[in-house]
C-alpha cells in the first residue's frame, strides 16, 4: 500500500484515471449534438456572455492556483520530496488549465461570428470541462503540498 501511495504522490496516476475516462465520456455524450445555427441574436448574445464569463472566471481561478503553487516554490527548502512533487504538478496543471482556458476563450468568438449558439458547440464544452478538471487537480495538489508542509512542521 505504501508503494502505491508513493507512486500516486510522484506520478499523476489518480489524475489520469479520472481525467481520461471523463473526457472520453463527455465527448461521447456530445458527439451527436448538432450546433444550433441561426438562433435569435439576443439568445446568442446572452449565451456568448455566459460562456465567455465562465471561461474568464475559470482563467482567473487557474491564475490564482498558479500563484499559490508558485508561493509553494518559495518554501521549497521547507518542503519534503512529497511536497515538492505536489507543487510541481500543481504548476503543470495550472499552466495547462490556463492554456486550455485561453484556447477555449479564443474559440468562442469565432463560433459566435459564424452565428452558432456557443452553448451547443462541442469544442467549447470540452475545452471548458478540461480546463475545470485541470484547475481542480491544481487545487488538490496545492492542498496536498500545504498538508505535506504542515506535517513536516508538526514533526510527522
Amino acid at each position: 500500500m505504501q508503494k502505491l501511495r508513493n507512486a500516486c504522490r510522484h506520478f499523476p496516476i489518480c489524475e489520469a484515471v479520472v481525467f481520461s475516462p471523463l473526457v472520453v465520456a463527455y465527448v461521447e455524450l456530445w458527439k451527436n449534438v448538432n450546433p444550433v445555427v441561426g438562433s435569435p441574436p439576443s439568445d446568442r448574445a446572452i449565451t456568448l456572455d455566459a460562456v465567455s464569463g465562465g471561461f474568464t472566471a475559470a482563467l482567473t481561478v487557474a491564475g490564482v492556483m498558479l500563484a499559490g503553487a508558485l508561493v509553494g516554490v518559495q518554501v521549497f527548502r521547507h518542503l519534503g520530496p512529497n511536497g515538492i512533487a505536489h507543487v510541481r504538478y500543481a504548476v503543470v496543471y495550472a499552466l495547462f488549465s490556463l492554456s486550455l482556458g485561453a484556447w477555449g476563450l479564443a474559440l468562442v468568438p469565432s463560433y459566435a461570428a459564424a452565428k452558432y449558439d456557443v452553448a451547443t458547440v462541442m469544442d467549447v464544452a470540452v475545452f471548458g470541462l478540461m480546463q475545470l478538471i485541470l484547475m481542480i487537480f491544481a487545487a488538490l495538489r496545492v492542498g496536498l503540498a500545504v498538508w505535506s508542509f504542515v506535517r513536516i512542521e508538526n514533526g510527522e
